[in-house]
């Protein structure tokens, strides 16, 4: 069976988090209205909460990927992804409170009902990680 070394958590990973952080503080403080932009970072963040978190339960462990820990991390990452990028919205708009919002609220509901389909491409990209680890096993 195929296994996969889970690293333990260190201080690396915490500081890597605290920069990425940064780097959402720094675009906050910007006047980028680019949906794409915001749910790529949406999708940053979301992969690193479910990163830090298998790190943090995980660590040090062999997980056995015909179980599909692949599959269920992915659609974690995939659902967490828009609401993420919901609550990225909704501080850009909150910080800056111009009459006319950074992000409209349709724009915003646009990105919480595409929840579903984020979740089912998580899990599709992780079946496909499952998939390739196992043509590839020794």
């Amino acid at each position: 069976m195929r296994q996969l070394k889970i690293p333990q958590h260190t201080l690396t990973y915490n500081l890597l988090a605290i920069g990425y952080g940064g780097g959402l503080m720094i675009w906050l403080s910007t006047e980028s209205t680019h949906v794409g932009l915001t749910a790529l970072l949406g999708f940053g963040l979301a992969l690193m909460i479910v990163g830090l978190s298998v790190l943090h339960w995980l660590g040090g462990r062999n997980l056995n990927l015909m179980r599909g820990w692949s599959v269920l991390f992915g659609i974690i990452t995939g659902a967490l992804t828009p609401i993420t990028t919901f609550f990225l919205m909704l501080f850009k708009n909150v910080q800056h409170s111009h009459i006319v919002p950074d992000f409209s609220n349709d724009v915003m509901w646009e990105i919480l009902t595409r929840t579903p389909v984020w979740a089912l491409a998580g899990g599709l990209i992780g079946g496909a990680f499952l998939m390739f680890s196992l043509a590839t096993a020794d």
